[in-house]
C-alpha cells in the first residue's frame, strides 16, 4: 500500500516527466495494464486517433440507437481534445464509464445507493478491484482539484494514455459480462 500511495502522489504532483511516467507505470502495472499504457505512449498519433475516432465511429455505426448514443460524446471528445481542455475531456470519459457501470449494475433500481462514487462501489464490493482502481484513476484525472494538468506536453500525453487505457479496459470488462 505504501508503494501505491507513493506512486499515486507522484502521479498527482510530479513535474518531471520521467518520474511521472514511472508513477503511472507503477499504478497501472498493479492491474496488468502497463503494456497497454506504453502502447499508446509509443506513438502520439494513437492518442489523438482515440479521441478523434469517435466521430468516425458514429459515421460507421449502423444501429440508429447506438449512433445517437455515440454522436454527442464524439463531438465533445473531439472538441475538448482539439481545444486542449483535458480536464473536461476526462470528465466526459469518467461520466461515460460511470453511466456504463451504473447500467451494468442496474443501480437505478437499487435502494442501497444514494449516490454513486468509486468509494461506494468499493465498499459494496460490486466490481473487481482492478476496475475500481481504473475508475478511481479516471476520477482523479477529471475531478481531483489538486491534479495539475499544466506540467508539460509529455506529462499530458502520459495522462491521456492513462485515461485511454483505463476507460477502454473498463468498457471491455463491462461488455464482456453484459
Amino acid at each position: 500500500m505504501e508503494k501505491f500511495d507513493r506512486a499515486y502522489n507522484q502521479f498527482l504532483f510530479e513535474k518531471d516527466a520521467g518520474a511521472h511516467k514511472k508513477a503511472a507505470h507503477d499504478l497501472l502495472s498493479t492491474i496488468g495494464l502497463a503494456e497497454k499504457y506504453y502502447f499508446f505512449l509509443d506513438d502520439r498519433k494513437k492518442i489523438s486517433n482515440f479521441f478523434l475516432c469517435w466521430r468516425r465511429g458514429v459515421e460507421n455505426e449502423t444501429d440508429e440507437n447506438e449512433k445517437r448514443g455515440l454522436e454527442q460524446p464524439g463531438k465533445l471528445a473531439q472538441k475538448h481534445f482539439t481545444e486542449k481542455n483535458y480536464k473536461e475531456l476526462c470528465k466526459l470519459f469518467a461520466g461515460l464509464a460511470l453511466r456504463h457501470i451504473s447500467e451494468f449494475l442496474n443501480l437505478k433500481n437499487r435502494a442501497d445507493f444514494e449516490q454513486i462514487t468509486d468509494f461506494d462501489l468499493y465498499e459494496k464490493n460490486l466490481l473487481p478491484n482492478e476496475i475500481l482502481l481504473q475508475f478511481f484513476l479516471l476520477e482523479t484525472l477529471s475531478k481531483t482539484e489538486d491534479f495539475d494538468w499544466d506540467r508539460g506536453e509529455e506529462i499530458i500525453e502520459q495522462n491521456l494514455a492513462c485515461l485511454i487505457v483505463c476507460f477502454s479496459d473498463i468498457y471491455e470488462f463491462l461488455n464482456e459480462y453484459e
